[in-house]
């Protein structure tokens, strides 16, 4: 759901981590694959993926990390 999301929104993911979190839950973390965001999408992006019932916590950061 995320990888469409983001592809949706032109932002394709580079790499998409997946670790556990808790018993039956897991963390899912995605690097895009783009030099330049623009947060209004992104927080839009955010508030789809949030309105899931899969989905208990969603957020983005930025990161200058390659």
């Amino acid at each position: 759901m995320l990888e469409k999301e983001l592809e949706r929104s032109n932002y394709p993911a580079s790499d998409v981590e997946v670790r556990p979190f808790g018993d039956e839950e897991v963390e899912i973390e995605a690097t895009l694959a783009i030099t330049s965001v623009d947060g209004d999408e992104l927080d839009a992006l955010v508030a789809r993926l949030s309105t899931s019932s899969m989905v208990q916590q969603a957020f983005w950061s930025p990161s200058t990390t390659d």
